[in-house]
């Protein structure tokens, strides 16, 4: 119980031993500084119990699952990537008032919408970052053509990641198997 009196379900412990995470009977999560004890932050992301949790072995993921049925990764290298990418996104944003085709600004606005989940938008960033000069990886282009479900675009992209070599070949082939198998689905409806 923690000391308002909301049940513990679980703990899970970051690699360095410095932070204890609590899945606790009112839905939240609760971190804690294990050298002083004191509450770090509250996490919310289930509507009933969270029956437990687990942390990753490189200490930048939390897994947890609740009796609502609901699964949760928290990724905590995503939580590094906003605090990062913040102070540059304002910096664009201010360049792209003076210089609206400014290349690295595009891209830099490209990457904060591809960590917020907004893959058209990140998609049509980078294209108007790399017609501007800006080196975009195929890698990053196939990914959002893929998240926005053109295929055939993505297809081509991962193609050319490949031979490219942006990435291990293994994990490029992969995913652009898992591309043909979902063009091979959709033709099949």
């Amino acid at each position: 119980m923690t000391d308002s009196g909301i049940p513990v379900c679980g703990a899970a412990l970051t690699p360095d031993g410095s932070v204890i995470f609590e899945a606790c009977g009112d839905g939240n999560l609760r971190a804690f500084g294990t050298n002083k004890g004191q509450m770090i932050r509250v996490m919310s992301g289930h509507a009933a119990f969270v029956q437990t949790i687990a942390m990753s072995a490189t200490g930048d993921r939390l897994f947890s699952a609740g009796s609502d049925r609901t699964h949760r990764i928290w990724d905590f290298a995503a939580i590094d990537d906003v605090r990062r990418l913040g102070p540059i996104q304002q910096q664009a944003r201010e360049t792209l008032q003076s210089d609206p085709q400014n290349a690295a600004a595009l891209k830099t606005f490209g990457d904060w919408y591809v960590l917020h989940g907004q893959w058209a938008w990140a998609l049509e960033m980078f294209v108007q970052a790399r017609a501007h000069g800006a080196a975009i990886p195929d890698l990053t282009l196939a990914r959002c053509y893929w998240q926005t479900g053109d295929l055939k675009a993505a297809e081509q992209a991962f193609t050319a990641a490949i031979n490219a070599k942006e990435a291990p070949e293994h994990y490029l082939q992969l995913c652009l198997a898992a591309v043909k198998n979902e063009k091979a689905m959709q033709k099949e409806k």
